[in-house]
């Protein structure tokens, strides 16, 4: 029972995160630099520069 219970668990946990990873991506807008963290999209307003060091970018960058 157990066992069966931590299966649930389990598949419950991974569409939780599968339901979380499809909801709505954030937008980070950079003027200047960033460091390193992760975002889902980078948006870099006209005019400006964006210099990213050991920034990973998930989703789209924008200009």
């Amino acid at each position: 029972m157990e066992k069966g219970m931590n299966l649930i668990i389990l598949a419950l946990a991974f569409a939780v995160s599968i339901f979380a990873a499809a909801g709505h991506a954030e937008e980070y807008t950079c003027q200047g630099s960033v460091g390193a963290i992760t975002v889902d999209n980078l948006r870099v307003p006209q005019e400006a520069t964006c210099n990213l060091h050991g920034t990973y970018v998930e989703g789209t960058i924008k200009g």
